[in-house]
């Protein structure tokens, strides 16, 4: 019964803050007319969102290495609709690669469109040079842009296979890659994290969400490689980064 409570509490709460930081959003780009001013608030808006999310959610985040610089090209493992709110509070002002259903989720879709994210349906080929294209762009613009190369969500038990396309943004535009990995606990009086975190089953995000709405904490760490890679070509470099996130790795229980 008080998980349900807790859980019905916190939907309202981040519904709440989810529509109250989207309308300062809309209003203040609206207002401000200066690029980089618009940049700057964009900036201290998702900072400002990402700390209201994780308390709300009761998300205990803890670092291990330095976070990633800004402007950068950036990738982490995926297991959870949680990771969005560990990149808020990792990388500055991120333009966030995501598949392209998302778009078409109420209201989030909405609101991820509005803030810059960029779509990808990665089963058309044809449509990966446009996403390439504008990777390029968010990044010459000051932005960081953030991929899951894993390209779906999984227990968090081993590491998927990274996909080498959207890795030609950053070899064309010679940048290193950073690159972290993130791990999820819960308290042991409560269900493991590969049932209350991670995103695996054959479940709505509703349901998801609803698991760990309900629990009372969540813990976070993020590991940070100690130095960006870079290579030839988009195939080398996949292999490379997974090698190297692998070394960070540890399997959710």
């Amino acid at each position: 019964m008080l998980r349900n409570i807790r859980g019905f509490w916190r939907t309202f709460w981040l519904a709440l803050s989810l529509v109250s930081y989207y309308l300062g959003w809309r209003v203040g780009s609206w207002l401000i007319r200066d690029a980089a001013k618009r940049m700057r608030f964009r900036s201290w808006l998702m900072r400002s969102a990402g700390g209201s999310f994780a308390n709300i959610l009761g998300v205990k985040l803890q670092h291990e290495g330095s976070p990633p610089p800004s402007p950068c090209f950036w990738i982490c493992n995926h297991v959870s609709s949680l990771d969005a709110v560990m990149l808020l509070l990792t990388v500055e002002n991120p333009i966030v690669v995501a598949r392209h259903d998302v778009q078409s989720w109420p209201v989030i879709g909405k609101i991820a469109s509005d803030v810059g994210t960029i779509f990808v349906d990665r089963s058309r080929f044809d449509a990966m040079p446009l996403v390439a294209q504008k990777m390029e762009q968010s990044m010459q613009q000051g932005y960081s842009v953030v991929m899951f190369p894993e390209a779906t969500t999984g227990k968090g038990d081993v590491l998927l296979p990274f996909k080498a396309p959207l890795f030609e943004p950053a070899v064309r535009l010679n940048v290193p890659v950073h690159y972290a990995c993130c791990y999820y606990e819960t308290a042991p009086s409560e269900p493991p994290a590969t049932e209350i975190v991670t995103w695996w089953r054959e479940s709505t995000f509703a349901s998801h969400a609803w698991d760990f709405l309900r629990t009372p904490y969540i813990y976070t760490r993020v590991r940070y490689g100690e130095q960006p890679i870079q290579a030839e070509n988009r195939k080398a470099l996949a292999r490379q980064l997974q090698d190297a996130v692998q070394g960070l790795f540890e399997p959710i229980r």
